[in-house]
């Protein structure tokens, strides 16, 4: 949910954050792995920043879309013990209510 069904944007995301990973977990003096996949996968990345927003944005879909697959699973995990509201059980309709509550 967090990332495309798109291979090749998950790859060029995992080399972005590879690659920034590195720059900040090791000094200057560090070898950097380089290989000629990632450099061309570098080339192609957006920047870091525009990558963070598009995660953040992402992030909160993937967010909201867990909520509703839960409050789907407990609507009808506990349907006997709710007050009935149209139809018994649960439904995409109630899990973005409480979703959005």
């Amino acid at each position: 949910m967090l990332w495309p069904n798109d291979s090749e944007k998950r790859r060029l995301y995992f080399a972005a954050d590879y690659a920034n990973g590195f720059v900040y977990e090791h000094d200057s003096s560090s070898v950097f792995p380089w290989n000629a996949s990632l450099i061309q996968a570098l080339l192609k990345t957006p920047s870091w920043s525009e990558l963070k927003k598009e995660l953040k944005r992402r992030s909160k879909r993937a967010l909201v879309a867990g909520y509703v697959f839960t409050f789907m699973f407990l609507i009808d995990h506990l349907k006997a013990r709710l007050p009935r509201r149209g139809a018994k059980g649960a439904s995409i309709s109630k899990a973005l209510f409480l979703a959005e509550e």
